[in-house]
């Protein structure tokens, strides 16, 4: 018993006294390794699938992409929910109500996703027709599908044992860009989609293992009343997050052949994929700013917030604007969506964030100082 209290102590006095550089560091970096392992899922699916079945089945992906984001979204909300209360209670110093929070997440994630795999089993075939999976490519969704929902349940559980409606956002995106590509587009767009779709869902991986580690940081620090650490958190947060994309971009914008021929060696997809990816990605550093904006709300338990900048870049700004620039611009107008989207959804974030603040409080959550290191 006497072990369990100095464990406890330790562990309390690390998440209070380390300085917060140190701290987010150590708290990011294992989070970021786990959701880059989970992100490679996503690249490696349709790196094998590109390469062996072809076009048709890199489209399959991108049809049945919603799907994917729809299970995600339940996975992250069931995680992320649960990490929020844990941090909370351990902040309080309440560690038998965060061990009964774990139990009852467990048992309610496991229940929850065999209830979804019966269901989305049931109503396949219907749900694939209505994504776009004609002709050619529904029997390689279909195949696909019937192999990977079965495994749902290990998704959930990983996703709430390793650490949103944020996710359940992106799967609305997919539903309409698929419609629209299928309007203002080629077939071929459609399996461009897919590709692009992976690479984010990817480079956003590690972007939310730093948020992941900000949410640790800000909620226990936050039930402890250290609001100082708190906004120190959250600034280190942003700081991180726009180095980590800075590198993203780098290499996305000066090599998209290089990360295109991980999923095809199909010229024209090749050829066709090359500029929507650089477009599409040209302002990728800036979506951190939004997933550590939400990772603060989820940790500080302002429901609200959390759903507005969960939804906002995909809802509010990426949606609409999917739907009307390719009315001006053709096709094109879908890949230049998402860097506006970006822009946008940032400094509305920022200007939220600001809002939290008052008078000489207003800044200096935006602002490192000297004494922060």
């Amino acid at each position: 018993m006497n072990g369990r209290k100095k464990a406890e102590k330790d562990n309390r006095k690390f998440m209070l006294e380390t300085p917060i550089p140190k701290l987010l560091t150590k708290m990011s970096v294992p989070m970021m390794i786990a959701m880059t392992v989970n992100g490679l899922y996503y690249l490696a699916d349709a790196a094998f699938v590109g390469n062996t079945v072809g076009v048709n089945g890199v489209a399959a992906l991108a049809v049945g992409f919603p799907v994917d984001m729809f299970i995600l979204s339940v996975a992250l909300m069931c995680a992320l929910g649960t990490a929020s209360m844990l941090s909370l209670e351990l902040g309080k110093g309440r560690y038998h109500e965060a061990s009964n929070v774990l139990k009852n997440a467990i048992l309610f994630t496991a229940g929850l996703s065999v209830l979804l795999s019966i269901a989305i089993f049931i109503f396949k075939h219907r749900l694939l027709l209505f994504l776009g999976a004609d002709g050619d490519i529904y029997p390689h969704a279909d195949h696909y599908y019937s192999v990977i929902v079965p495994g749902f349940i290990l998704v959930l559980l990983s996703f709430l044992l390793t650490n949103s409606i944020r996710a359940e956002g992106k799967a609305k995106l997919a539903a309409i860009v698929n419609i629209s590509i299928k309007y203002h587009g080629a077939p071929l767009d459609l399996s461009v989609f897919g590709i692009i779709n992976r690479v984010l869902v990817f480079i956003t991986m590690p972007v939310n293992g730093i948020g992941q580690g900000v949410q640790a940081i800000v909620g226990y620090n936050y039930g402890a009343g250290s609001i100082n650490r708190v906004k120190k958190a959250l600034r280190f947060g942003y700081l991180y997050s726009l180095i980590f994309g800075g590198l993203l971009f780098f290499l996305l914008f000066g090599f998209p052949e290089k990360v295109i021929s991980l999923f095809t060696n199909d010229g024209s997809l090749m050829l066709a994929g090359t500029g929507p990816l650089r477009i599409s990605t040209f302002l990728v550093p800036l979506i951190g700013i939004q997933v550590v904006t939400y990772f603060y709300y989820i940790a500080v338990q302002d429901v609200f917030k959390c759903l507005v900048t969960s939804v906002c870049r995909h809802i509010f700004f990426l949606i609409p604007l999917v739907l009307i620039l390719p009315y001006f611009c053709g096709v094109s107008g879908i890949w230049q969506a998402f860097p506006v989207a970006d822009l946008i959804a940032a400094g509305f974030c920022i200007m939220l964030i600001r809002s939290n603040f008052n008078g000489s409080h207003q800044m200096e959550i935006l602002t490192l100082n000297d004494d922060d290191a």
